[in-house]
């Protein structure tokens, strides 16, 4: 994403408190998930937990080029491209992370963004470059979409073992920079 594209600043979060959100969310969905590390079935929360749990559809949709999904908070719709879907459906890592980024949206910012937007409100939208990590959506949605998919517990472990990179991408079927993403910022969640 370009710097000079605006943003909407939302509320700051420290990478800790995300974490916790994203390991409640397994908690009450997927616990096995906490005792065994493994991929989470994101087409799974897509297609049959995602309404119950967070009230959220999704519908396939054409998208400008580049955008792989996005959220609609009034619609209350996650929206992705065909390709996203079926990448998504072929367990391709940049689409599992995809999704997770979204729901990270609609986890940490759907009601703020939806309130917003029904009473009318203004978002105050700043350049990318202005914004601290901290109160930037894209910085925390990928933040959580780190640790839904890695929960810290089980990549504070591995990486204790000596494993790296390569590892967390066998484990819970993510992309190199995933991985790699979340090994260096491992301490970021553990504030």
């Amino acid at each position: 994403m370009s710097s000079s594209k605006k943003v909407p600043v939302v509320l700051g979060r420290s990478w800790a408190e995300i974490g916790k959100i994203s390991f409640r969310l397994i908690q009450s969905v997927y616990p096995e998930l906490l005792v065994e590390p493994a991929p989470l079935p994101i087409d799974d929360f897509l297609e049959f937990r995602m309404r119950e749990v967070l009230g959220f559809d999704y519908e396939l949709d054409e998208l400008p080029i580049g955008i792989e999904a996005a959220i609609d908070p009034k619609e209350k719709l996650v929206i992705l491209s065909a390709q996203t879907y079926d990448d998504l459906l072929d367990q391709v890592p940049r689409a599992r992370f995809t999704i997770a980024h979204e729901i990270g949206h609609i986890i940490l910012h759907g009601k703020y963004l939806r309130h917003r937007v029904l009473d009318g409100g203004n978002i105050l939208k700043l350049n990318r470059g202005d914004i601290p990590p901290y109160m930037d959506p894209e910085c925390q949605a990928n933040a959580f979409a780190a640790s839904f998919l890695m929960p810290t517990h089980h990549v504070d472990r591995m990486i204790e073992e000596g494993q790296g990179v390569e590892d967390l991408i066998k484990t819970f079927n993510v992309s190199w920079d995933s991985a790699e993403y979340r090994i260096n910022n491992l301490w970021r969640y553990k504030r």
